[in-house]
């Protein structure tokens, strides 16, 4: 094995030396830093010298923004899901899991819109209390879940659906787990407390 790859290189060596003959012949002058392991270092060195940093790659947007731009994203997959689940029949084994995928994006749409309902009731309960501060008169406001209830119904719709027409669906427990978990979250979520507000 070592006598092989000795006569290769020397192959190499032999084959390489009409080249240098030629180079030497017609006044070639070879690059003195050529392949040397100073020269690849130095070479290393500048590239990392010229470095500034790992690059950037986050959009300077306020939480606020950044949740706006998530959720219109969030949208445009919705509706590229509701386009291709009805293009399968019922009876296709790929239907399931568009569903189940569509459920889960509702359910994400609903969470984000509860959390701004509930910033805009806080926004609303502040005004109230600092009117009532004033000693002016103010209405209580009043909770409005209508847009998270309305994703979120389209969830538990998926989730019965699922559980119901696809009883060999394989992600089955899944379901039942996602549609338990749904409708206890937001049940609880939903009831008001009188530990709310005192």
């Amino acid at each position: 094995m070592g006598s092989s790859i000795r006569m290769g290189l020397l192959g190499v060596a032999l084959s390489l030396a009409p080249v240098s003959a030629f180079a030497a012949t017609h006044g070639v002058k070879a690059d003195p830093g050529f392949h040397t392991a100073a020269a690849h270092q130095t070479q290393a060195q500048s590239r990392e010298d010229a470095r500034q940093g790992p690059a950037k790659y986050r959009l300077a947007l306020s939480p606020k923004a950044r949740g706006a731009l998530a959720d219109q994203k969030r949208d445009e997959v919705i509706a590229d899901l509701r386009r291709i689940a009805a293009k399968f029949d019922d009876d296709s084994p790929k239907k399931p899991d568009l569903l189940l995928q569509l459920s889960e994006f509702y359910w994400e749409k609903e969470q984000y819109l509860y959390d701004r309902e509930m910033e805009r009731q806080d926004q609303a309960w502040a005004a109230h209390d600092a009117a009532i501060a004033k000693g002016q008169q103010a209405v209580e406001p009043k909770a409005d879940h209508r847009g998270s209830d309305h994703y979120r119904q389209l969830a538990m719709g998926i989730y019965d659906r699922l559980l119901n027409q696809y009883p060999h669906y394989a992600r089955r427990d899944e379901c039942s787990f996602s549609s338990a978990t749904t409708s206890m979250i937001s049940t609880a979520a939903r009831r008001p407390s009188p530990a709310t507000r005192s």
